[in-house]
C-alpha cells in the first residue's frame, strides 16, 4: 500500500546537491504518482536556476489534509493568545508544539508545522512520563503509540491524582 498513492499530494520538500544547493518550498496540483516529478520539474523551471536533468530528487510528500492542519493550529494559538482568563490576563505565547495522533509520524510533518507555525515542533513521546524504557519496553511501535496519546495521558492524570 503506497501513502502517496492512498493521501493523495500536495506538499512537497525537494533537496538538491549541496554544491547546487536550492531550497524552496512549492505545492502542487493533485496528480498521479508518476506526474510527480513532471509537477516538480516545471516548479523548478520557475524557481531553480539548475536544469531538472541535474537535479537530484529527494522529496517528501504530504497528505492533502497535512495542508489544512496549520490552518486550524493557528485558530487555536490566536484564540490562546487573545483570550483572557477569569482574571484579565492573556495566555502566554506557545513554545513548542508537540505532535501525536496517527499522522504526527510521518516524515517531514514536524518539520513543516515548525515552518509554517514558526513555532518549534516535535513529535511527541507519550512515554515518556510513564516509564521509562530501562524498566519496561511497550510492545507497540512508536508510531502507533501516537495514536494513544490522548488515553495515557488521562491515565496517568488518573494514576497520579490517586498517588
Amino acid at each position: 500500500m503506497s501513502v502517496k498513492k492512498e493521501l493523495g499530494l500536495s506538499f512537497v520538500q525537494v533537496t538538491l546537491p549541496e554544491d547546487k544547493a536550492y531550497i524552496f518550498r512549492t505545492s502542487i496540483p493533485k496528480v498521479s504518482e508518476a506526474q510527480v516529478r513532471q509537477a516538480i520539474e516545471f516548479q523548478l523551471e520557475e524557481n531553480v536556476p539548475l536544469s531538472p536533468a541535474e537535479a537530484v530528487f529527494d522529496f517528501i510528500v504530504l497528505p492533502q489534509n497535512a495542508a489544512a492542519t496549520p490552518d486550524e493550529m493557528n485558530r487555536i494559538v490566536t484564540y490562546w493568545q487573545t483570550h483572557k482568563d477569569k482574571n484579565g490576563a492573556v495566555g502566554k505565547p506557545i513554545q513548542k508544539i508537540y505532535l501525536c495522533g496517527s499522522g504526527a509520524h510521518l516524515c517531514g510533518f514536524d518539520e513543516y508545522i515548525s515552518t509554517t507555525m514558526k513555532i518549534e515542533t516535535e513529535v511527541g513521546n507519550v512515554w515518556q512520563n510513564a516509564f521509562t524504557f530501562e524498566d519496561s519496553i511497550p510492545q507497540i511501535t512508536r508510531p502507533d503509540s501516537l495514536s494513544y496519546a490522548s488515553a495515557i495521558g488521562s491515565a496517568l492524570a488518573s494514576f497520579q491524582s490517586h498517588v
